[in-house]
């Protein structure tokens, strides 16, 4: 959690089986507060991750000082 008792999460759908989760939209809420499924769509999916979770597994390199 952050200072602020803000989380930022990540939410990822798909509207049918076959498809691939696919990134939607991330969100900042309020401890304790719902998570938002997002609106107008037909999800049979939808999947929300706190941005701490994420693990980066290709590291990016340094911009390099000019």
């Amino acid at each position: 959690m952050s200072e602020n008792g803000k989380i930022r999460y990540h939410i990822y759908g798909r509207k049918s089986y076959p498809q691939p989760l696919e990134f939607v939209e991330s969100v900042v809420i309020t401890e304790g507060e719902e998570i938002p499924v997002p609106a107008g769509e037909d999800w049979v999916e939808v999947v929300a991750f706190p941005e701490t979770a994420v693990i980066q597994v290709i590291p990016r390199t340094r911009e390099r000082a000019a």
